[in-house]
C-alpha cells in the first residue's frame, strides 16, 4: 500500500517500455508515449492532473525518461505526447510550456497527439491555427489522435432548461456540424506539412450526449 521510491518506479517504467516498444518495433511506427498528464484546472500553479501517482514519485522526470527509455528501445518510431482540452487557453500553454522545458533537456518527443473531441462552436479557425503554430514553433509534428464533433453541447446534460427537443438530430445542427467539419479539414490541410495523420473517434450513436 505504499508508493515506491523514484528508482523503483523508473526501473519499473524501463522494464515495461522495453517489453513493449521492443515487441512491437518493427510493426509500430509511432508510439503515444505519455499521455494526458497535464491538469484540467485553470490555475496556472497546479501543471500535472492531481491523481498522477507517476508525478506523485518521480516529478517531471517520469515524462521525460519515458520518451528517453522509448527512444532508446526503438530508434526509428516517431515519439509523441497526447492530451486533450487544448481548447483551453491555459490548460494548452501548460503543455506548451513543458514540452518546451523538456525539450530544452534533450527529451526525444517527436509530436503532439491533440485529441479533438468537439462539440459545436468549441473552437475557431485562427484558435485551432494558433494552436498547431505553438506546437509546430517547438519543432513538433501534430497528430490529430481523437476526432469527433458532437451534435449536441454535451457539457449540459441534466440542464433543468434543457427541452425534449434538444435532444433531437434536425437539419440545423447536421449543418452546424457538418460547417465544423469544414472547418477543421480545412486548417489540417492547410498544415498538412505539419500534421501527420488525421484519426476519427466516437464513431457510435449509443449515448445521445455525444
Amino acid at each position: 500500500g505504499n508508493l515506491v521510491t523514484k528508482a523503483e518506479l523508473l526501473s519499473r517504467m524501463r522494464t515495461h517500455i522495453e517489453a513493449v516498444v521492443g515487441r512491437y518495433k518493427s510493426d509500430v511506427y509511432c508510439w503515444d508515449v505519455v499521455n494526458e498528464a497535464i491538469s484540467n484546472s485553470n490555475s496556472v500553479n497546479e501543471i500535472y492532473r492531481p491523481i498522477d501517482t507517476l508525478h506523485q514519485i518521480a516529478g517531471e522526470d517520469y515524462v521525460e525518461m519515458a520518451f528517453r527509455y522509448a527512444r532508446a528501445a526503438d530508434s526509428k518510431a516517431k515519439l509523441y505526447y497526447n492530451d486533450y482540452r487544448f481548447s483551453n487557453p491555459v490548460k494548452r500553454q501548460k503543455i506548451i510550456d513543458m514540452l518546451a522545458r523538456l525539450l530544452a533537456k534533450g527529451t526525444p518527443i517527436d509530436g503532439v497527439g491533440l485529441q479533438s473531441h468537439y462539440i459545436p462552436g468549441e473552437i475557431t479557425e485562427a484558435y485551432l491555427q494558433e494552436t498547431i503554430d505553438k506546437i509546430s514553433n517547438l519543432g513538433l509534428k501534430v497528430q490529430i489522435t481523437e476526432l469527433d464533433v458532437s451534435v449536441y453541447d454535451y457539457r449540459t446534460p441534466g440542464n433543468p432548461d434543457l427541452k425534449p427537443e434538444d435532444s433531437l438530430y434536425t437539419a440545423a445542427r447536421e449543418t452546424i456540424q457538418t460547417n465544423m467539419y469544414d472547418m477543421l479539414f480545412k486548417v489540417y490541410r492547410r498544415n498538412r506539412h505539419v500534421i501527420t495523420g488525421v484519426t476519427f473517434w466516437g464513431a457510435a450513436d449509443s449515448r445521445n450526449n455525444f
